[in-house]
């Protein structure tokens, strides 16, 4: 069985490589993940910078590499961004076609829980 292409994505402020949810931490999450699933880690992105805005250099990177993978794999949701808006826009709009994984929050758009749960969050932020 050929094993589908994943990038994954990790991101530190400055002090939080010193907390909980450190590079070690997400990294290795990320790549047991995969293994677990059968996946094909092809890449990791790395972001040394706050979440308040989706400008970052591993983004960025991120982006341009879109067409060599399939599914992104996240920590968590605030690793990729604090703006439950610009979280959103860049799932649905840049990473259009591509499926989305959080780890902490369980939520996997491959499955319709995870599709469910991500539909919720963004109709509270529609709300909102």
């Amino acid at each position: 069985m050929k094993k589908t292409d994943a990038v994954g994505y990790i991101r530190i402020s400055t002090n939080d490589d010193k907390q909980k949810y450190g590079l070690d931490v997400q990294i290795n999450a990320i790549k047991e993940y995969c293994k677990d699933k059968n996946l094909r880690l092809i890449e990791v992105f790395k972001d040394n910078k706050s979440g308040k805005s989706i400008d970052r250099p591993g983004i960025r990177d991120l982006l341009n590499y879109r067409n060599k993978f399939q599914i992104l794999v996240v920590y968590k949701i605030d690793r990729l961004s604090r703006s439950l808006f610009e979280l959103l826009r860049l799932i649905k709009e840049d990473l259009k076609g591509k499926e989305v994984v959080f780890l902490q929050e369980g939520i996997d758009q491959r499955t319709k829980e995870g599709r469910l749960l991500l539909h919720q969050l963004a109709s509270f932020a529609e709300y909102g």
